[in-house]
């Protein structure tokens, strides 16, 4: 009887672990998602109000996934992104709301770290990058050819 429900117990534990793995795995896949429509928003729509519009739909989608993994960082991240390209776009004052959301989605996110690029890999020479911030860009091979 003991080893049976040992037996049982086993399957269960296993079981859980199948399903922690494949909703991880699903949440990833939604991550992807953002990830591409994001990009898709961002170099593929050049109307201002066009891309404002798909944003706040993206970030609606974002904001569902987030709330709805609040132990996982990689949602809250791009969230927060999503927001922050918002609020590039949108400027002004109006963008102050979304800005501070994002820099508190940042802050909570667990244990993941958030490095800003923007400067260093979006000046596309490195002579302008270096007589900008006054020193020598410290990662010189992953920067764009000239």
């Amino acid at each position: 009887m003991l080893k049976k429900l040992a037996q049982i117990a086993l399957i269960t534990i296993s079981l859980s672990a199948v399903s922690l793995n494949a909703s991880a795995e699903t949440m990833m896949d939604s991550v992807h998602s953002l990830q591409t429509q994001w990009a898709e928003i961002k170099y593929q729509t050049f109307d201002e109000d066009d891309q404002v519009k798909k944003l706040t739909a993206l970030a609606d989608e974002a904001k569902t996934l987030s709330e709805s993994h609040p132990n996982d960082a990689e949602p809250k991240i791009w969230y927060g992104i999503i927001l922050s390209t918002r609020a590039g776009v949108k400027g002004g004052l109006g963008a102050l709301k979304d800005v501070k959301h994002a820099k508190k989605l940042f802050e909570d996110a667990p244990e993941k770290r958030v490095i800003d690029l923007s400067a260093d890999f979006r000046l596309n020479n490195l002579e302008t990058y270096e007589q900008w911030y006054g020193h020598a860009h410290q990662a010189r091979l992953f920067t764009p050819p000239k």
